[in-house]
């Protein structure tokens, strides 16, 4: 409250963190449940976007490398649904805290494909993308570049800890000069 000066402004807040944060954090609750403003909830959802920014950049990076069109209709099917389930949710009283956690559970799944060598195709990439850029219109969240958004997110965690870039640079060129001697 204002009286007891424990609130924040959100200029403060998006000094800190990148605003696709602070729209994640929101839209992890149900509407018409309280939220619970913490810094460690906040950091979460920072974590959380950086997690799913770092995986649509190894998804982007193994598109590069993937040819032809063949397709996996089984990952293509499970995409579909996931598609009707964000459908289905925002019908659902705009239940954006079921989506978030589905599109985390995706981000898991690919991580695995990816982590565990899984052969997918190219089209199952370009149609989860796609499923993202929906939800993205619908949400306003998850549409950055991924190294848009990793740049940002690295730059405001480095300001937050109060080093700057450039003495993070002369400590690693001490370091390295250091090793020489």
């Amino acid at each position: 409250s204002k009286s007891l000066s424990n609130f924040l402004l959100i200029r403060d807040v998006l000094k800190v963190y990148p605003a696709e944060v602070i729209r994640l954090f929101i839209l992890s609750s149900h509407y018409r449940s309280p939220l619970d403003y913490t810094e460690k909830n906040v950091t979460n959802a920072a974590t959380s976007l950086e997690r799913y920014y770092s995986t649509m950049l190894r998804l982007k990076d193994k598109l590069g490398t993937l040819k032809g069109d063949e397709s996996d209709d089984g990952l293509m099917a499970k995409i579909k649904v996931f598609r009707a389930h964000f459908i289905k949710a925002m019908d659902d009283d705009f239940n954006t805290a079921k989506v978030v956690g589905s599109i985390f559970d995706w981000v898991r799944q690919w991580n695995k494909y990816l982590d565990e060598g899984k052969g997918f195709s190219k089209m199952a990439i370009q149609e989860f993308q796609s499923c993202m850029s929906d939800c993205h219109h619908v949400l306003g969240i998850f549409g950055s570049e991924p190294e848009d958004f990793l740049s940002e997110y690295k730059a405001k965690h480095v300001e937050k800890t109060g080093v700057s870039s450039d003495k993070i640079e002369v400590l690693i060129e001490d370091r390295q000069q250091a090793k020489k001697s």
